[in-house]
C-alpha cells in the first residue's frame, strides 16, 4: 500500500510547525490508539486519497476534519467504514 503524503506535508509543513514551537512527528500505528493528540492522517475514501485531521480520539468516538465533508463526530466503527487509514500519522503536540 502506498501512503499519500503531498510533498509540503512531508517536509515544509512540519518544519513550519516546529518553528512555531510545536512538536511534530510522523508515527506509524497499525491500529488507531485509544487517545491521540491532534494528528493528520492519510486516508482513502471511494478510491481517492486525501488527508484528514483527527481532532480528538477517545475509546468510543473520533472527531474528524475532512476537507470534503467538514467536521464530523463518529464512532470508531463508522470512521473505519468511511475511511481506509494508511496508519501513518503526522502528530502535532
Amino acid at each position: 500500500m502506498s501512503v499519500f503524503w503531498p510533498a509540503c506535508f512531508a517536509g515544509g509543513f512540519p518544519r513550519g510547525l516546529r518553528r512555531q514551537g510545536l512538536r511534530v512527528s510522523f508515527r506509524y500505528w497499525p491500529e488507531l490508539p485509544p487517545s491521540l493528540p491532534l494528528a493528520l492522517a492519510s486516508a482513502q475514501q471511494g478510491g481517492s486519497s486525501h488527508l484528514i485531521v483527527l481532532f480528538e480520539t477517545t475509546p468510543d468516538r473520533v472527531v474528524v476534519g475532512d476537507p470534503l465533508k467538514g467536521r464530523l463526530t463518529c464512532t470508531r466503527a463508522e470512521m473505519h467504514r468511511t475511511y481506509k487509514l494508511d496508519h501513518v500519522y503526522l502528530v502535532v503536540e
